[in-house]
């Protein structure tokens, strides 16, 4: 019961992919361990499948293993039972949900939770399997097949319709169902094999019957391209057998029984190519090629480092261009089913590979470092060449009429032809040539010559020898190319990049970045040169590589900071003839898609581990030969690249938010989440786990981030983002990975909100606001009181000040009424109209025969204030005399004055400062 092909993959990572994307020299396939698995004790698999996020699980009788290409995590059932622990099946169905099964349940895989439950009732209900079901499967095109206890057989198919339909078998319920395109197959708990049309006619038409071992938890079935049926019985030493889907008849399986032997069968799928593996109980992993027609093992080998570490193999499954095999107490493994893109050869000299050279007799030339030089033919065989005027040979070069330069240490510059190494007469005079690193002919046949230790020579065709001394500010080159667009000579030196005009031999230092930048950038040490086909010239140094277009200008910088690099040690540059650069560095090597001048070029980088040696590119170790392979010299071997295997059919990559960690602690899954909320505490330290497995992928998982959309990316090649101290606010969290071809995924997204501080947050602002409200109202009540309290100091102040004017005027005027007999008659005037209100200073100046102005200024040259004053004064203070002498009514005593109640109360306040109701309280005590 095997899944084949049902879900799109993600990215495996670059340190665990190591050696899968390359073959050894004898074609030998390579099988290989996830290392995290390994490292979780993950022994027996029994079962495998991906779910919909493209995460490996693995059912073993330990538990249940989810790889998800960097981490690995074991989950267990809910059973309290722990012999129930163990898994025997884990599947994943057409609509992507993920179903395990151990000896007492089938668990329901909950991805918001990250946990197995046993709650899939509901979601089997809303596929209207609503009866109590006694088994569940699904088959290899990813159908859900359940059986319920009166006998009714259900199948929902995902595609294309997503429709249910059910079928009656009888008792027993069924064991397996297989199925491909519309072809399925059921085995019947009584042992009939039916064949089922899902969405025809829903009938069942018998096609033949099996004999049912005493245990059927073992029991397989798997439908091939040729629309046979294969049944085997992996908990028993057979039979397993092969019927036609149309006719029953059963087919002819000598040549694996004869392989096979007494041996079982465990599990069979069928690759993409047709190719058909048989897992086995002992005979290890056997592939069937119907183009050979032959049978592959593949076996345990103990002095084979990558072979298939157990004869054994439980389980299988195959996507795309991968295999999966889980083997019995050694674990998972896989491999790739397609050509690697790169080899790894041996040779027989152990030295650093220093020059690699092809000639047109299509031989390769393999130099070492004091071994001399090796040829290799085209089938395969090599000699060592004899006659060598030095053993190490730096580098080489051929001319127009195909003879061989090379340039060693300590020999200086010699070339083959007919058998034999001459050096050129014009040359034979120049000792000072003797160690030589660099060597290139430019479009006129002048060939170029770099030294270690004493600059540039050239030598034209007819064999005139140039220096050119004092031109460049070192004699230690380290490089040279030449581009025909320019006609220009790039001399790499430990100290900058020159360029040299071969017409006129004129020499000048390159600036590849602004002055202002440091030194190591804008004149590095280069350590290679290539020129591509569209005239832009790359610069490898130990900070990476530099892009100059025809003009010598830098369009681009690319470094592995940014991720585009699988190291900043440059070693080796050349261009493959279809447009790609090929860079070795002390961290592997990269292919390089280049883009417009402006635009990001697309890069996949490939692991540093080969055969027996690591990966370490020589300077200047490099060429590419007539059929466009490209060859790195290392360490005892050289890499050959094949850019026809790059992948062309790889599976688009994508992100998977796994978990959330909060200072340390597991928080919740993001799988299924779209936002997240912390609080300010929460925000201090927190991680966010990130996945990304694709098993058609060869490269390194690089990806790259940014909390909002205006902000550059961010580049990280771990597999969590770790965050401190982020500011309060929103953010819009987006992360991608680079897949196959170089190009990064769309972006999975997730709303992250960082709460403020307490202090800062909504209630403490409102808090703040209404202890604010009320500091400013008691402020202002304060404020108020204080004025109202100095208004009614004033008022008191000036009342007092009114008072005391009063009483020195009413003395006085009292004084001045003795003496004057105007004011006498004033006041026997006012006391004999005293009731009467509307007696005034007119009536007084016709009793009295006096006019108003002359009446007006006696009075205020007598007392000092007006005549009306001086009557409200009169009646105001006998008002005050009925009051001393017992009168409580005030209205009473003013009308008896002569004022109204109104006029008596003001007037009063104004000569005695208080009203008169205050002066009869104070009065009374004393009464």
């Amino acid at each position: 019961m095997k899944r084949f092909r049902l879900f799109p993959a993600l990215v495996l990572p670059y340190c665990l992919f190591c050696h899968l994307s390359l073959s050894a020299a004898d074609g030998q396939r390579r099988f290989l361990a996830p290392a995290s698995v390994v490292e979780q004790g993950c022994t027996t698999v029994r079962d495998i499948s991906r779910d919909s996020l493209g995460f490996v699980w693995f059912a073993t009788p330990d538990g249940l293993y989810r790889y998800d290409g960097f981490r690995t995590r074991i989950y267990k059932g809910p059973d309290v039972n722990i012999s129930y622990q163990g898994f025997r099946d884990v599947f994943t169905d057409g609509g992507g949900n993920l179903w395990s099964r151990n000896f007492a349940n089938t668990y329901f895989y909950d991805y918001r939770t990250d946990s197995l439950t046993l709650e899939g009732s509901a979601y089997l209900a809303s596929l209207g399997m609503e009866a109590e079901l006694t088994s569940l499967m699904a088959d290899q095109e990813g159908n859900l097949w359940a059986a319920s206890a009166d006998g009714t057989l259900y199948c929902h198919r995902f595609m294309p319709e997503g429709a249910t339909f059910s079928f009656p078998i009888g008792e027993g319920g069924f064991f397996r169902a297989a199925a491909r395109g519309d072809r399925a197959i059921v085995l019947t708990g009584s042992g009939a094999l039916l064949r089922i049309e899902p969405g025809g006619n829903e009938s069942t038409q018998k096609l033949g019957s099996y004999p049912l071992p005493v245990f059927t938890n073992d029991l397989g079935l798997y439908i091939d391209s040729e629309e046979r049926l294969w049944i085997y019985d992996a908990g028993n030493y057979g039979p397993y057998c092969c019927l036609d889907t149309k006719t029953g008849a059963p087919q002819d399986l000598t040549r694996l029984r004869q392989r096979l032997g007494g041996d079982h069968l465990n599990d069979i799928l069928e690759d993409r190519d047709g190719r058909l593996w048989f897992a086995t109980g002992k005979s290890g992993l056997l592939c069937y090629d119907p183009d050979t027609n032959d049978f592959i093992p593949y076996r345990k080998d103990a002095a084979q480092t990558f072979s298939i570490p157990s004869d054994c193999i439980e389980s299988l499954y195959i996507y795309g261009n991968s295999l999966w095999a889980g083997t019995h107490y050694c674990g998972p493994v896989y491999t790739t089913l397609v050509s690697p893109v790169a080899r790894y050869v041996q040779t027989p000299e152990t030295s650093a590979i220093n020059m690699l050279l092809e000639d047109g007799d299509g031989r390769l030339w393999v130099g070492h470092d004091s071994e001399g030089i090796r040829i290799y033919e085209a089938d395969g065989r090599s000699r060592r060449v004899e006659g060598l005027p030095n053993e190490t040979v730096l580098s080489a070069a051929t001319d127009s009429l195909g003879r061989i330069w090379f340039g060693s240490y300590g020999g200086g510059v010699f070339y083959y032809e007919n058998g034999r190494f001459r050096v050129p007469e014009a040359l034979k005079g120049h000792p000072e040539m003797a160690l030589c690193q660099a060597l290139h002919f430019d479009a006129e046949g002048t060939l170029w010559i770099a030294s270690c230790d004493r600059g540039l020579y050239s030598m034209d065709r007819s064999g005139h020898v140039r220096s050119y001394p004092g031109t460049m500010s070192t004699d230690f080159l380290t490089a040279l190319a030449y581009n025909p667009r320019n006609r220009r000579l790039y001399i790499g030196t430990s100290v900058g990049l020159y360029c040299a005009d071969t017409a006129t031999g004129r020499i000048r230092l390159l600036d590849l970045y602004d002055p202002g930048l440091s030194n190591e950038r804008a004149r590095p040490s280069v350590i290679c040169l290539c020129v591509d086909g569209t005239g832009r010239t790359w610069v490898g140094s130990y900070n990476g590589i530099n892009v100059l277009g025809p003009d010598d200008t830098v369009l681009r910088h690319i470094e592995s900071t940014d991720g585009q690099l699988s190291g900043d040690i440059v070693r080796g540059l050349i261009d493959d003839g279809e447009g790609r650069i090929w860079a070795a560095t002390d961290g592997g090597f990269t292919c390089i898609t280049p883009g417009a001048d402006d635009a990001e070029p697309l890069t996949r980088s490939y692991p540093s581990i080969g055969a027996n040696n690591a990966f370490n590119p020589v300077r200047g170790a490099f060429c590419r030969t007539a059929d466009g392979r490209i060859i790195f010299g290392s360490e005892g071997c050289y890499v050959l690249i094949n850019p026809r295997n790059l992948p062309q059919e790889a599976e688009a990559s994508h992100v998977v938010l796994t978990d959330l960690h909060v200072n340390g602690t597991y928080a919740r899954s993001l799988q299924t989440a779209t936002d997240v909320r912390l609080s300010h505490d929460e925000a201090a330290y927190f991680t966010i786990g990130i996945a990304s497995l694709n098993l058609d992928n060869l490269i390194a998982n690089r990806f790259r981030y940014r909390l909002s959309a205006e902000e550059p990316w961010k580049y990280f090649q771990e597999h969590t983002l770790s965050f401190q101290e982020l500011p309060y606010g929103s953010y819009e969290l987006e992360v991608q990975v680079a897949g196959a071809d170089g190009r990064y995924s769309p972006s999975r997204k997730l709303s992250l909100t960082i709460a403020p501080p307490w202090w800062l947050s909504l209630p403490a602002q409102l808090t703040y606001l209404l202890v604010l409200l009320l500091a400013g109202a008691w402020l202002f009540h304060f404020i108020r009181k204080k004025h109202r309290l100095s208004l009614e100091r004033q008022r008191l102040a000036l009342e007092e000040s009114n008072r005391k004017r009063m009483e020195a005027a009413e003395k006085e005027i009292l004084t001045r009424m003795a003496d004057s007999r105007l004011l006498q008659r004033v006041n026997e005037a006012v006391n004999r109209h005293l009731g009467e209100t509307e007696y005034s200073v007119e009536g007084i100046c016709t009793e009295l025969g006096i006019s108003r102005s002359g009446l007006y200024k006696k009075i205020v040259a007598i007392t000092g204030i007006s005549p009306l004053e001086y009557v409200h004064l009169i009646r105001v203070k006998k008002g005050k005399e009925l009051l001393d002498e017992g009168e409580t009514n005030i209205s009473q005593a003013a009308w008896k004055a002569g004022l109204s109640p109104k006029q008596f109360a003001k007037y009063f306040r104004e000569y005695y400062g208080q009203l008169p109701s205050d002066y009869i309280r104070e009065a009374q005590p004393s009464r």
